[in-house]
């Protein structure tokens, strides 16, 4: 569960970390077909896309279509990391393993995709480089705990999903909407605006709607002719 997790944000990095275990460790033993990724081939393989994807991910724009391109990969390689783990053994159907699989990975990377999307509209595209590599310094240890100590890894990945979506937030930016006068003269703020807190990190007072004052003359009464 914590290596399709990480195929969320990381498509190739988890899969790279188990066939690194199963080809130089004792810790994990690939059954055919899954130990084709731990050949010579595979690992070279998977080397080149892990380079590609770190270097994409943190360039401004590309980034983007790099998150297109990983769509289909991110679930896919979730899947195949679940079937993998649990191949050889009768606790879980490799048939639900893959559904597992393919549920977490997919999630990820909606979550990741959506809070992306944001920030580089918020920012411009500057803060990408610094979130993808909080993103991967996740991945890449998620990857290692799991592998090496599982039971660490499932309490290291609450603190690590609630830091990653502190950090979304705080990159994402509020998306504030400037208010305009209307027709006739009422000034109306947007619901985000108001709603949202400064940059002090304290929430602002309910905007309060203002009309214009009339600039009508008032005509003085005349005195009456009996005074």
């Amino acid at each position: 569960m914590l290596l399709a997790a990480a195929a969320g944000l990381n498509a190739f990095l988890p899969v790279l970390g188990l066939a690194l275990a199963d080809r130089f460790t004792n810790q994990v033993d690939l059954p055919q077909p899954y130990n084709i990724i731990s050949s010579t081939a595979g690992i070279a393989i998977l080397l080149l896309l892990v380079t590609i994807d770190l270097i994409a991910d943190k360039i401004p724009r590309i980034d983007h279509l790099n998150d297109l391109i990983n769509s289909p990969i991110r679930p896919a390689a979730g899947m195949f990391l679940m079937m993998a783990a649990v191949s050889g053994q009768n606790e879980i159907h490799e048939v639900v393993a893959m559904f597992i699989g393919l549920l977490l990975a997919g999630a990820v990377h909606v979550y990741k995709s959506i809070s992306r999307t944001r920030i580089t509209v918020a920012s411009n595209g500057m803060a990408n480089p610094m979130v993808s590599l909080i993103e991967d310094s996740i991945a890449g240890l998620t990857t290692f705990l799991a592998i090496v100590a599982p039971w660490i890894g499932l309490v290291f990945i609450i603190p690590a999903g609630i830091g990653l979506g502190w950090v979304y937030r705080k990159t994402g930016g509020p998306g504030m909407l400037a208010g305009s006068p209307s027709a006739d003269g009422t000034v109306v703020l947007s619901e985000s605006t108001a709603e949202s807190p400064d940059s002090t990190g304290r929430k602002p007072k309910r905007a309060v709607t203002r009309r214009q004052r009339s600039t009508k003359a008032v005509t003085p009464q005349s005195d009456s002719a009996d005074a």
